[in-house]
């Protein structure tokens, strides 16, 4: 899964470096006609996925192997130093 996160952040990296800097901001629409951005795109999403397919199952590892009397903490401190981080 972690393979997945490195491989699709350096081709967003080796993408977004292709593509020259537009003199105003982009909409939307203008955005999306350029083929070369739908990759950043899809970098994004895939990007996002993996994130989900590595982050859901530690949770669950987390919460299955923690005491019960300490599980609320142990949450608790996860989700608060992935906040600030």
């Amino acid at each position: 899964m972690r393979c997945g996160i490195s491989v699709f952040a350096i081709d967003l990296f080796f993408a977004s470096h292709r593509i020259a800097p537009a003199g105003h901001l982009l909409g939307v629409r203008e955005f999306l006609l350029a083929l070369a951005h739908w990759r950043i795109l899809i970098d994004l999403f895939l990007l996002a996925m993996f994130g989900g397919f590595y982050r859901v199952p530690l949770y669950a590892l987390i919460q299955a192997r923690s005491q019960p009397t300490h599980r609320a903490q142990i949450i608790a401190a996860k989700i608060s130093s992935t906040r600030f981080s």
